[in-house]
């Protein structure tokens, strides 16, 4: 995912892959170690994370704040279908943030076999909606969870159990 959120975030400045000396890494908390080490001078990773409070206390950073014209987001979002440009302020959950911040931010995606009953997936979506604060307890990252906006149209067919529950809360036609 990160390449492609990468590519998303440098379409919006008209830019590619060519255009920057990229550092590969077999996963985002490597590329963090990179980046702790000395190694890179810029990535990307969960703004909740651990390794991003280690990445601070280690190295410091400071976020670039991503432009949120309409024109900008239609570029992000040409590349990285459901990803928005969300506005953030300083917080204790938020490592390296000293004022308004806008940030890229993308939908979790919980994905099923298309043989999973109808019925389980409705029951799934209803639990996590009715449940936040236990999520929350388990991984705050879920902090920004909305139960009334689950249903975010990322270009790929949903589960009928899933779309039956995000219809009749009005989530989706």
């Amino acid at each position: 995912m990160q390449g492609l959120f990468w590519r998303a975030l440098l379409n919006m400045a008209d830019l590619t892959f060519k255009d920057v000396k990229g550092v590969p890494a077999p996963n985002g908390v490597r590329g963090v170690d990179d980046y702790m080490g000395g190694k890179v001078d810029a990535g990307m990773f969960s703004i909740t994370s651990g390794k991003m409070r280690q990445a601070y206390a280690s190295r410091g950073f400071k976020y670039v704040s991503l432009p949120d014209d309409p024109a900008s987001v239609k570029k992000m979002q040409a590349i990285a279908p459901g990803s928005v440009v969300e506005k953030i302020g300083p917080s204790p959950a938020y490592a390296g943030v000293t004022g308004p911040t806008n940030i890229m931010a993308a939908p979790f995606i919980i994905t099923a076999n298309a043989k999973v009953s109808d019925d389980i997936v409705y029951k799934l979506v209803k639990a996590m909606a009715a449940n936040k604060k236990m999520m929350v307890a388990a991984f705050k990252g879920m902090a920004g969870f909305n139960p009334k906006k689950m249903y975010v149209d990322i270009g790929v067919p949903y589960h009928p159990g899933a779309m039956k529950y995000y219809r009749e809360t009005g989530q989706a036609k």
